[in-house]
């Protein structure tokens, strides 16, 4: 007998200790760090869904499959639930390609009309992969894993339905390591399948009369209860704009320019991790950016800002010079870590445009009565541009008497004490020599003006060159 009451003894000792170990795992259990939002529209049920389509993910993970293989989950999840009618997938690709769709950046409400009414699809899935990969850590190999989803009403573009689960391996640790996920293909599995658990729970438990929508946070131990409900705290992503402004719209080639390049948040969530791209052409050569704009090996100019709130907006400046002439297409995007995206551009136009340099001498600026001298006028173009409809006139002193002239390029008239060179077109580089040959027939301190006029400039050019006349 003895040994018998010692024997239970022993017995509801080990129970006692059982039974706290399995309290101290549930404990530890719900001390994981695991976030997950989402949002669910009041008054929604499995008939609003209709036929639904899963569209492919973004993919801003880094990894080259974790598109897919997340859609293929996804899609394996909705099928185990047995309440929705799924769109057939080689549909949904060929309407994607007929309304050349590649990213849901592109999808607007009118394409989105028209690809359910192809597809016969009342809602559809879009979303994006944020992380897929496994970190080191402490010598140890962690999954992590980031989704987020949204359902859409393919007739009004309304969100019906959206989550963001991020979650990495240890989240589901308890003691000694029990419970905590090594896989990354596990872990996906099971984010997709604690994302549409939450979903089939929304929708199939009943609401309220006047329950308003439903967003959630919850931290904890990851189940597919949804959690507390945050009035203060709905789902919301963001929709970045962007516009692109150049001062001044045209320049002379070698002269600089500057873009501005306008960023707006006009969505009701944040933007993280936000990159403006701008796609310098090789016509255009960087001279400085505000804001901590880098220049990167290909030529393109990165910003990156790390938050940009709803409602606001960030404006970054870009300074180039001219290098080529001609109209030149400045291409800039902007996007964010949650998938928004937007593009703009600019055209700038660079003239090549003359420079002309125009001067005068005299072979002899001190003549007597009954002598001849030469003026010569030189007319150089050292822009990159052509001067076009060049005339020179030169206007001799009344004390001189015009023998003859002469011009390397283009012709020439005289009329009294005038001569007007007829020259046309000076080609960057190119050099033209008037000479005008006198005889001098009177004393006194006289000034030879020559002036030049072309369609570039707005304003003639003068050269002058005094000359001395007297009696021998």
């Amino acid at each position: 007998m003895f040994d018998l009451i010692v024997s239970l003894d022993r017995t509801a000792h080990w129970q006692r200790i059982a039974v706290l170990l399995m309290s101290i795992l549930l404990g530890v259990s719900g001390c994981a760090k695991a976030p997950v939002r989402g949002y669910l529209k009041r008054g929604i049920t499995p008939a609003h869904v209709g036929t639904l389509a899963v569209l492919p993910f973004d993919n801003i993970s880094g990894h080259p499959d974790a598109g897919k293989k997340v859609v293929n989950l996804l899609l394996t999840e909705l099928a185990r639930a047995e309440l929705f009618e799924i769109a057939e997938a080689g549909e949904i690709e060929k309407s994607l390609r007929r309304l050349r769709i590649r990213t849901t950046a592109e999808l607007d409400l009118a394409k989105l009309q028209e690809l359910g009414q192809q597809i016969n699809a009342r809602t559809v899935i879009v979303g994006s992969v944020d992380e897929y990969e496994v970190r080191q850590e402490r010598a140890e190999s962690i999954p992590i894993v980031a989704v987020n989803a949204r359902m859409l009403d393919t007739e009004t573009g309304d969100i019906l339905w959206a989550a963001s689960h991020v979650h990495d391996g240890d989240d589901w640790e308890t003691v000694f390591g029990f419970g905590k996920i090594t896989s990354l293909s596990q872990l996906a599995k099971t984010v997709i399948s604690e994302m549409v658990e939450s979903l089939v729970q929304g929708l199939t438990t009943p609401q309220r009369p006047g329950q308003p929508s439903i967003p959630y946070r919850k931290t904890g131990r990851p189940s597919s209860t949804i959690g507390p409900v945050y009035p203060e705290d709905p789902y919301a992503v963001p929709s970045l704009t962007l516009e692109k402004k150049v001062t001044p719209p045209s320049i002379a080639l070698g002269q600089t320019v500057t873009f501005d390049i306008i960023v707006s948040n006009t969505g009701r969530g944040r933007a993280t991790n936000v990159v403006i791209l701008d796609k310098l052409p090789p016509s255009l050569k960087y001279k400085k950016a505000t804001d901590n704009g880098i220049l990167d090996a290909i030529g393109h100019v990165r910003w990156q800002i790390d938050v940009l709130r709803p409602n606001e907006t960030k404006e970054v400046k870009l300074t180039v010079m001219g290098f080529t002439a001609g109209r030149h297409l400045n291409e800039v995007t902007v996007s964010s870590r949650e998938g928004a995206k937007a593009m703009g551009n600019a055209i700038v136009t660079v003239v090549a445009r003359p420079a002309i340099r125009m001067t005068m001498t005299v072979r002899q600026n001190l003549i007597s009565v009954g002598k001849n001298t030469t003026y010569a006028i030189v007319v150089e173009n050292k822009g990159a541009g052509a001067a076009t409809g060049v005339l020179v006139v030169d206007s001799v002193p009344k004390k001189m008497k015009i023998i003859q002239a002469t011009s390397s390029v283009g012709t020439y008239t005289i009329q009294e004490n005038t001569i007007t060179f007829n020259i046309g077109t000076i080609e960057p580089g190119e050099k033209v020599l008037l000479t005008v040959h006198v005889k001098a027939i009177g004393t006194g301190n006289v000034v030879n003006s020559a002036e030049l006029t072309l369609h570039e400039f707005r304003y003639p050019m003068t050269v002058e060159e005094p000359t001395t006349i007297f009696e021998d």
